[in-house]
């Protein structure tokens, strides 16, 4: 998750020049919230805080059109860099969840 948390940084900035309040999805399991003390101290660690929902869309980046639709469950900030004509290649370098992750996840 740290690697992810970096990545959808640096693509935040790649796109916008600056980092924006970001969205953290995490789905109910018993996985997740084994973890999730850990996670938030490591999402604390890089400066972030935890903030609504309401409070992120506040945010004006959050209101640039998407232009490029997709079946894909993909992020926000893919969504605004394919409309912006970066393509597909804008999403290169994402991090993939590691076998063994996905393994424990589904227990």
């Amino acid at each position: 998750m740290e690697k992810k948390l970096l990545y959808f940084e640096s693509k935040s900035i790649d796109l916008l020049n600056h980092n924006i309040p970001q969205t953290l999805l995490i789905h109910a399991s018993l996985f997740n919230a084994d973890y999730l003390k850990e996670l938030a101290k490591m999402i604390q660690k890089y400066g972030y805080i935890f903030i609504s929902q309401e409070e992120v869309l506040k945010s004006t980046e959050y209101n640039t059109l998407i232009k490029t639709y997709s079946k894909k469950g993909v992020s926000w900030i893919f969504r605004w860099g394919i409309s912006e004509g970066l393509g597909n290649g804008f999403m290169q370098g994402d991090v993939t969840t590691p076998k063994k992750i996905i393994e424990l996840a589904k227990q």
